[in-house]
């Protein structure tokens, strides 16, 4: 009798795919001497000879299905799949699984997964991971032939045949069989040897529910995350997961029932199980010899291996790692702060947005470093990632700016607005300070130099952009094959890479000029530093990111002078919203010009999944609709010029107070630091306008992924690292569902939970800890000099964003270019998030606006319609009467 079932063990080594790279995995792995499960294995070859002797046609449908050209009848393979269920399966193979159904002791009380093992699945280049079925808990013998015949007909679903014609994918197809012993799991799931979001390699991801992970990998539910530091083990952070359900195995089919609430409240898995779970991550990528993701399976204190495939995108991401990075090199007494990035990215990010931007993030920090003369250790972490937001090591940059003289970590973190810092650094000695001041022309000089070699840069990045920009806007990326997407998502990444390289390297002349002029500051004025710096860094003028709001200043300003537009502002309910519903006339070409303008930007424009102002214009409009109904307009455009004045002011009195021979030098500097600043924000505007390209080819991946993969959302493409979005278009990663449904889920997850804390040392507190109570007086930043009192508004979204009006105090957690719009008619402005010379900072400076930055907590201790007072020059915010109870 012929040999048709195989001992997994007997299959290790052999490549190919005569049985199926899932199952020469295992068997892999089983020699290595991990913990898999016992199983048996039919090849490919002799299952498609089993179904081609009793369905004949099949072999004519499987040569249609890898032919591109060939006409493909959904029908007919629907009726090819019906036969092959309904076959009667040869006496050699029906006693051999007899045979394999005893020897894994599923009579003993036990039962058998029947997994498919095609060659689309788990291949070296390609992904079909869910592709086809599998059926789990096989109690009887002849419940195990049924399930064969289930796994075999799967290959001829006319919805596999249909996703991998519309994928235009191509090549021989065949179906093999893995047998299992089934493992009774009372927790189970995945775990990745790189961090699959940010491809960290020295970082695991275990993620764990109870029962079996059927729920799980589908994306039913959200299971709990454990990320796991290499070689040491240490669990840096547990996210605790949304386990509504429980699937079991009863030994003779599977069984959902609710969870009970100790399974609810109580994780998964203690530090020291996802440890091991880790380690046995990690056995099997040492087998593989690449990056793996595992299922794997837990009872009692026994875990096995289910499953293992390569993770597709790793090799890329890697690549586009530090190569010579083996392991982050962080370990106890790490200080994390998002105060100025965290307004960059605020809140939790889509799993599209961090893949570019950490990166992104990492590499710029480096160069501009680098461009400073610094060393960075190759192996540095400098960032990181805690809830899904994005988080600085401060205590790898403060080892790495201490290289450079005066840059203490007290200058470090007082330029960051941390107020832990003591911000009134103390310079050594006398004969320290004043050769500091000594040094001056010959600092002031170097700066000069830097800023006019970036300056070249700057323009030609500049042409070179509007020649890339030109080219990409006569494309119609709906009519683009996959791989032309792709091509165009390569585009957008070396555009990325470049105007980054160039903006990090100005971020960096910027920190230096900066810190020169904040210690020559606190030598000269060690009374009035901070606000001389402050002012002197106002009324900077035409600053990119804030010529909406002056635009807006400016229609308003015209409009209520326009006898015939006083009718329609008195009888308009609220803000129109798109442009033809402005009225006709240049108000309304006025509006088209501004979208048309601006429309690249909007709220959260760092995150890729946020629509932009040309999609959802509701905030600008918003923001024009109330300057239109403040009779004060004008006076923003006046509050603008009281911030030069202020700037005048500083300028006079530095002159006073330095002395004759440095006062040029001086001046030098605070002009670089000028021009510095307003190239800053010129160049997140290039930065924003590439993201808004990535955004572009993100959504129509996303409507190409709905399409052949139906239920996956508009949205899906952003639910994918971009190395998984070009994987899934050059066809390697076959089928994205299940990642994008548990992904979906884990950013709701993280997204529901609290911020955690701006500063913290090596992990953020607990998630599920209660806050404590709302404080009546905040203290943060002084951003923006000005004491008003006013009604708050809370602003969460659009819909907050679009009930704003004129003269209230503005509350958000954090400020970003989107917001600027309804700056210009705030009384004030209060966020959680911010350092002084953040972006948030700069433009409420540019406008005049009084503002608090960074003031923790102030979006649960103030509500909307709270009376509060915003104190810009000392940095407070007090609430002074709220639902009538007066709290001063």
């Amino acid at each position: 009798m012929a040999r048709l079932l195989h001992r997994l063990e007997a299959i290790a080594g052999r490549r190919g795919v005569a049985h199926g790279a899932k199952a020469r995995r295992l068997a892999e792995l089983a020699r290595g001497g991990l913990p898999v499960p016992a199983a048996y294995v039919l090849s490919p070859a002799d299952a498609e000879a089993i179904v081609v002797a009793n369905v004949p046609e099949s072999r004519d449908a499987l040569r249609r299905i890898a032919d591109p050209s060939a006409a493909l009848d959904l029908d007919a393979l629907a009726a090819i799949a019906e036969r092959v269920r309904s076959m009667v399966l040869p006496d050699a193979l029906r006693a051999q699984l007899r045979d394999a159904f005893v020897a894994l002791g599923a009579p003993k009380g036990g039962s058998v997964a029947v997994r498919s093992a095609s060659t689309l699945e788990d291949g070296d280049e390609v992904s079909g991971a869910g592709l086809h079925e599998s059926v789990l808990d096989v109690g009887s013998l002849g419940a195990l032939e049924d399930a064969v015949r289930r796994v075999l007909a799967s290959l001829y679903a006319p919805r596999v045949a249909a996703y991998l014609r519309g994928r235009g994918l191509s090549g021989p197809v065949a179906m093999g069989i893995v047998v299992q012993a089934m493992v009774p799991a009372e927790r189970s799931g995945i775990a990745v040897t790189v961090n699959p979001i940010t491809s960290d390699p020295g970082e695991i991801v275990v993620e764990a529910t109870f029962g079996l992970g059927t729920a799980l990998c589908a994306g039913r539910i959200c299971p709990d995350t454990y990320r796991i530091t290499r070689p040491a083990g240490r669990v840096r952070e547990h996210l605790p997961g949304s386990r509504d359900r429980v699937i079991e195995a009863t030994g003779a089919g599977l069984r959902e029932r609710l969870a009970t609430e100790e399974e609810r409240s109580r994780p998964v898995l203690g530090e020291a199980e996802a440890a091991r779970i880790a380690e046995l991550a990690s056995r099997a990528q040492s087998v593989l010899r690449a990056p793996t993701e595992i299922e794997w399976a837990a009872v009692g204190d026994a875990l096995y291996v289910l499953q293992a495939r390569p993770v597709k995108t790793a090799r890329r991401a890697l690549a586009r790692a530090r190569p010579d990075r083996a392991r982050p090199r962080v370990g106890r007494g790490v200080l994390w702060s998002n105060v100025n990035v965290g307004e960059a990215l605020p809140g939790a990010a889509t799993p599209l947005t961090w893949s570019v931007l950490s990166g992104f993030a990492d590499r710029g920090f480096r160069r501009a470093f680098g461009a400073l003369g610094c060393t960075v250790p190759p192996e540095a972490e400098l960032v990181g990632c805690f809830r899904g937001r994005i988080y600085l090591n401060l205590t790898e940059f403060s080892s790495i700016a201490a290289q450079l003289p005066g840059l203490t970590p007290q200058v470090l973190f007082a330029l960051a607005g941390l107020r832990a810092a003591d911000a009134s650094v103390e310079l050594a000695t006398v004969r320290e300070r004043w050769r500091l001041l000594a040094r001056a022309p010959w600092t002031a000089a170097r700066l000069l130099r830097d800023a006019l070699s970036l300056q070249g840069r700057v323009r030609a990045l500049e042409a070179w952009l509007d020649v890339e920009r030109s080219r990409i806007a006569a494309l119609d990326l709906r009519m683009l094959p996959p791989g032309g997407l792709g091509a165009l998502l390569a585009d957008a990444e070396r555009m990325l890479d470049r105007t980054g390289d160039v903006m990090l390297t100005a971020y960096g002349n910027l920190l230096a000029t900066l810190v020169a002029l904040h210690l020559l500051l606190l030598l000269v004025a060690a009374d009035r530093a901070g606000s001389l710096e402050r002012d002197l860094l106002s009324g900077l003028e035409d600053v990119e990111t804030v010529r909406p709001a002056l635009e807006i200043a400016r229609i308003a300003s015209r409009a209520r002078a326009d006898e015939s537009l006083r009718a329609w502002l008195l009888s308009a309910e609220g803000p129109p919203g798109s442009v033809e519903q402005w009225p006709e006339g240049w108000l309304r070409e006025q509006v088209r010009a501004l979208l048309h303008e601006y429309g690249h930007r909007g709220p959260r424009e760092a995150e890729l999944a946020s629509p932009r102002w040309s999609e959802q214009p509701g905030t600008l409009l918003a923001a024009l609709w109330v300057a239109l109904h403040d009779p004060n307009a004008a006076g923003s455009l006046a509050r603008i010029e009281a911030s030069r004045q202020a700037l005048q002011a500083a300028r006079a009195e530095l002159r006073e107070r330095v002395p004759i021979a440095a006062r040029p030098a001086l001046q030098l500097l605070v002009e670089r630091a000028r021009d510095a600043l307003r190239l800053r924000e010129r160049l997140r505007g290039h930065v924003t306008r590439v993201l808004g390209l990535v955004r572009s080819v993100a959504v129509e991946a996303s409507r190409r992924i709905e399409a052949v993969e139906p239920g996956s959302g508009q949205d899906a493409a952003f639910f994918l690292t971009i190395e998984e979005l070009h994987a899934w278009l050059d066809g390697r990663l076959r089928r994205v569902g299940p990642i994008v449904a548990r992904r979906r889920l884990a950013h709701a997850r993280d997204r529901s939970l609290p911020d955690p804390p701006e500063t913290f040392v090596d992990e953020p507190p607990g998630a599920s800890q209660p806050p404590s109570a709302p404080a009546r007086e905040l203290r943060g930043v002084a951003a923006s000099p000005g004491r008003v009192r006013g009604t708050a508004r809370l602003l969460r979204g659009e819909s907050d964003a679009e009930s704003a009006r004129a003269g209230e105090v503005l509350v958000l957690p954090v400020a970003d270019a989107g917001h600027v719009p309804l700056f210009v008619v705030a009384g004030a402005v209060v966020t959680e998030l911010g350092g002084p010379l953040s972006h948030a900072s700069v433009l409420l400076r540019e406008l005049g606006v009084p503002a608090v930055v960074g003031a923790a907590g102030a979006c649960r201790a103030i509500e909307t319609g709270d009376l509060v007072e915003v104190d810009g020059d000392a940095g407070v915010v007090r609430i002074v009467e709220r639902g009538g109870e007066r709290t001063e």
